[in-house]
């Protein structure tokens, strides 16, 4: 049932700690949906990463390819999906949003999509300042500050040549596989 501001009310909510189902105790796979901010990058890593045998074996997960335009627009896709889900008698456990802070322009869309996840049970995973940090992440152990997202390819680039003898891509959808297994310098 939908409640103010189009909220997703309890009617439609799976208990949120189910271990086991029925007598042969087969664990129940949580369903999860990820609306990333871009259109490749992060539903190239999130479909890649939702096949490894132990998030298959736990988890269904959804991945939905997002708008892009701001932070609002994200959650506001989110909040369309779970809505849609609800309308079939469907629901996610967990509902995620992965986005990017880069841009002091995005700051007050960015104040305003928190409040609207937080209102509609949305949980954010913000990247600082670009989802390529993440990706980095996978090669080093970095403090370091970068202005924006480009700066984040430089040094990605120069970790992946190195790996993988090609320059990163965004539209790259072997992305996850590239970097599941690179053991940190």
């Amino acid at each position: 049932m939908n409640g103010p501001k189009g909220r997703i009310t309890g009617k439609y909510r799976r208990p949120a700690l189910v271990l086991q189902r029925g007598s042969r105790g087969l664990p129940i796979r949580r369903t999860v949906l990820v609306v990333g901010e871009g259109r490749e990058t992060e539903p190239n890593y999130f479909d890649g990463l939702k096949r490894e045998d132990a998030v298959a074996a736990r988890f269904t997960v959804t991945v939905k390819k997002g708008p892009g335009i701001s932070p609002e627009k994200i959650v506001e896709e989110a909040v369309k999906y779970k809505l849609q889900a609800a309308a079939r008698s469907e629901d996610f456990d967990e509902v995620w949003c992965v986005m990017d802070t880069e841009g002091p322009e995005k700051r007050g869309s960015l104040a305003r999509a928190l409040r609207m996840a937080r209102d509609n049970d949305i949980k954010v995973c913000l990247s600082n300042p670009a989802f390529e940090v993440w990706l980095l992440s996978h090669f080093e152990r970095s403090a370091g500050f970068c202005l924006d997202c480009g700066a984040v390819i430089v040094k990605l680039n120069k970790r992946w040549r190195k790996n993988f003898s090609l320059d990163y891509d965004k539209a790259d959808d072997r992305l996850y596989h590239r970097i599941e297994g690179v053991p940190k310098n």
